[in-house]
């Protein structure tokens, strides 16, 4: 029932048994093994081709090794089926089918990959150009507007100019304006100061008219009476005349 595998895989598979006998405990637990590449093995249910069959495992099957004896393994199935196997077709690293296989896997994953990297890589590509493109008119767009307002400046920094001028010119007129101004309120105080020295002559002449007035008035007086005493004195020395002559 044993299928004949190559000599050189069955010295190397002793050799292994061998020194797994002697490095190993009895036994081992949650150690996972593989059925070599050979075609069909059988799963007994002791030690030897006098026990009963359980079930025939074929290559690549991966086992639980349970217990380790010099020629035998006592190993579980993933369907939970427990058994002795001959130790010499049972390999640790997985066999060539097992490794092409996830070999085959990864690689599909791999190409997978490779697929979605290219597409996204075309996809960027593609965003890339939209982008560049973007960019080339936004750069065109750029510069016309630089242009533009570069016009718009030059129009903006001569009217700017020109409002500059004017205002120095309203500036300097403003200037005149407030020298008038305040040549003005010089003049109205001045006005308002000689209004005022006015009014206080026009008291003092009304003053010194009535002053003149009375010094005239009295002056006639005085007149009137010095003339009253030269008639008086004149009649009296008359009449004094008079009376010496009559002596």
């Amino acid at each position: 029932m044993i299928v004949n595998c190559s000599r050189e895989f069955t010295r190397f598979g002793v050799s292994l048994i061998l020194i797994f006998a002697v490095i190993l405990p009895a036994r081992v637990y949650a150690d996972t093994r593989y059925v070599s590449d050979v075609l069909v093995i059988t799963l007994r249910e002791g030690q030897g081709a006098g026990f009963k069959v359980l079930t025939t495992l074929r290559s690549n099957t991966p086992l639980e090794v349970l217990e380790q004896d010099k020629n035998y393994l006592r190993v579980r199935t993933r369907q939970g089926i427990e058994g002795w196997v001959p130790a010499r077709y049972i390999v640790t690293e997985p066999p060539k089918a097992i490794m092409i296989a996830r070999l085959n896997r990864e690689l599909a994953g791999l190409q997978k990959k490779l697929a979605t990297v290219t597409a996204q890589n075309t996809e960027l590509k593609t965003n890339l150009q939209a982008t560049e493109k973007m960019r080339l008119t936004e750069q065109q767009q750029a510069r016309s507007n630089r242009q533009s307002y570069g016009d718009q400046l030059d129009q903006t920094t001569d009217e700017l100019r020109k409002l500059t001028a004017q205002y120095k010119t309203l500036q300097d007129q403003s200037k005149n304006v407030l020298e008038l101004v305040r040549l003005k309120d010089e003049l109205s105080k001045s006005n308002q100061t000689l209004t005022a020295q006015n009014k206080e002559l026009k008291t003092a002449m009304t003053r010194l008219e009535k002053e003149n007035f009375n010094l005239s008035a009295q002056k006639m007086v005085w007149w009137f009476l010095a003339g009253a005493a030269v008639i008086i004195v004149g009649f009296l020395i008359g009449k004094a005349s008079r009376r010496r002559n009559y002596y």
